[in-house]
């Protein structure tokens, strides 16, 4: 069995079927990209991963165990974090506080515990500032510590998100369009810590994302979605080329998709200055 298996995933909206008998397999140690024009059932895919939705029909199984229609708090538990595509943070809290807020999945100590400040929980509290701290560094947050993300702007709220999910320790990480409202420089970065959280961290990624080149270019598989059915799935390349894809996705016969140039990802030390993968 897969790592992440999805059998038969339906749910409806109004009678408008917003996913219809989805199947994916996800294998561990890849990053799998979900794909397709907007309305096409991606972030209601992500919802019923991650227990905000309870699909109608079909069946999602983690780890050979049956996940379906957990709560999130349970999914998460699991080993399941995610990010969204419309920012959830809390925004009159700092950057720091909003990353530890990941680390409750991890905290095992009673609220009485709590209460009295026991050894047990000043553990817990000094192993949580230092994994928040960790992933600080990582996503280069360090000049935003201590500032409230209500006076931060997107692109560096998207990294806070991120942050939080990382500092969750998950095994599969969900990523609802993490580059949107990013800048070039950030997209560029953005392209590095994917690789790095899969190859450093072993992190499984489930992502999607509009920007064509960038999937490409960090994903191993990939899976189209139109109007809630999946349409095809495959390597980069295989989905460049399918016509299929390129009518769903620019509604006809276009060169565009094609010309999309699949390159290597070159690490920052070796990187001319100025130059983008995605160019």
């Amino acid at each position: 069995m897969n790592f992440l298996e999805i059998r038969d995933l339906s749910i409806s909206f109004g009678g408008i079927k917003a996913l219809d008998k989805v199947d994916l397999h996800l294998d561990q140690g890849q990053v799998h990209a979900l794909i397709g024009p907007n309305g096409a059932g991606k972030t209601t895919l992500f919802n019923c991963l991650s227990g905000l939705y309870r699909p109608s029909g079909g069946r999602i199984f983690f780890r050979e165990e049956d996940i379906t229609g957990l709560p999130p708090y349970q999914v998460a538990q699991k080993g399941i974090a995610r990010t969204f595509q419309n920012i959830e943070l809390s925004p009159n809290m700092t950057v720091l506080d909003n990353i530890l807020l990941g680390r409750h999945v991890r905290n095992k100590t009673g609220v009485l515990s709590r209460v009295c400040f026991t050894p047990k929980v000043r553990r817990q509290e000094i192993q949580d500032r230092e994994k928040a701290e960790e992933i600080i560094d990582f996503l280069e947050l360090q000049a935003w510590r201590w500032a409230l993300v209500v006076s931060l702007p997107h692109g560096i709220r998207k990294k806070v998100e991120l942050a939080r999910a990382l500092v969750m320790e998950p095994d599969l990480l969900l990523l609802d369009e993490p580059s949107s409202g990013m800048n070039l420089e950030e997209r560029e970065d953005l392209i590095f810590w994917i690789q790095d959280i899969k190859e450093e961290m072993k992190i499984t990624i489930l992502l999607v994302e509009h920007a064509i080149q960038m999937v490409m270019e960090v994903c191993d598989h990939i899976t189209v979605l139109d109007f809630g059915r999946v349409i095809a799935s495959g390597s980069p390349r295989e989905i460049q080329q399918n016509p299929e894809v390129i009518k769903a996705y620019l509604g006809g016969e276009s060169p565009c998709l094609r010309s999309v140039t699949l390159k290597p990802i070159i690490r920052k030390s070796s990187k001319p200055s100025g130059e983008f993968p995605w160019r």
